[in-house]
Order: C-alpha cells, then structure tokens, then sequence
C-alpha cells in the first residue's frame, strides 16, 4: 500500500516538474506578457535569462509556457526584477503611462465571423480601460484569453475564428 502512495507523489511531482516542458512541446503558451518601455532613453532588460533591449515609447509582446518568469532592468544605481506567473501581464520599466483599453468585437455565430467594428458599450460585458503606470500589473489569470496588443498595432488581421473567444486589449501612448 506504502508503494502505491509513493508512487502517486514521485508521479505527481514529475509532472508538476516537466509541465512547463509538456505544455511548451503541445504548443500552449501559459503567459502572455506586454512589457513597455516608458521612458525617454533605451532599456535593456532580461525576461527569462534573454537579453533584450527596448526603444523609447515601444512596446513587444512575449508568450511562454514557464510556469514563474522573470524579468530584471538594471539602470545604473536602480534596479527592477519582478517575478509572476500564468496569465496576462503588463510590466512597465519607465515612468510613462501606457493606456490599456478592451474594444469589444462580436462573433457572429450565423457568419462565422466578426462584426467588423468595436461595441463601445456592450449591455453585458464591462470592458477593460486603465491606465499603467511603472511596474508589473495583471490583467486576468486566463492562459490565453486575450490579445494584447503594442500601440499602433490594430486588431484586424485578429478577427479571425480561433480568436473568436479572446478579449482584444489594444494600448495608447499618452
């Protein structure tokens, strides 16, 4: 019986090892992250263990099936290392806001495909409208519920069907 039981935990604790590596061979990404650059000179930075470095004002987004992620900005005397999980994340490394705004895009079952312009209002949905200021901020716990998109990126080449069930968060410099 003692086997048995050892045997459930040592399986459990594999797979709850190798999930990161087990979701990323299956294709689903558990995090989708925005990270923006809002401050007037360049920032470097890592996001798990990868060099990567941002222009005044841009925005990249990244997906990743790990399960903790990581990112950490040395600027001179400051430094800035977060850490977070599955989700959809918004990590700003500068001092400007950057606006995170939901449109509303609706799936038109008879069509099979998107109305073509946002519902500003929809009678039973409250839209996603902030504004982000520095630091790591969550927007939802989903894998993969939404679509973030940088500033300047519009969402039409999105409308598809496989994005018939994600939110479409798009972003505005202010």
């Amino acid at each position: 019986m003692k086997n048995w039981i050892i045997g459930v935990v040592l399986v459990g604790l594999i797979g709850y090892f190798f999930l990161p590596n087990i979701l990323q061979v299956t294709g689903y990404k558990t995090t989708r992250v925005m990270v923006y650059n809002g401050s007037t000179t360049a920032v470097r930075y890592t996001l798990n263990g990868e060099d990567l470095e941002l222009a005044p004002g841009e925005a990249q987004v990244y997906r990743s099936s790990r399960l903790t992620n990581q990112l950490t900005q040395k600027n001179g005397n400051n430094a800035f290392k977060t850490t977070f999980g599955p989700g959809q994340h918004f990590i700003n490394l500068g001092d400007s806001p950057l606006r995170l705004m939901e449109r509303y895009y609706r799936w038109e079952e008879d069509k099979q495909a998107f109305f073509p312009y946002p519902i500003e209002n929809p009678v039973d949905r409250l839209l996603y409208d902030a504004s982000l200021g520095k630091g790591l901020h969550t927007l939802d716990d989903c894998w993969d519920c939404c679509l973030l998109l940088p500033p300047e990126e519009r969402p039409y080449r999105y409308l598809t069907s496989e994005n018939k069930d994600r939110r479409f968060i798009m972003s505005s410099r202010l």
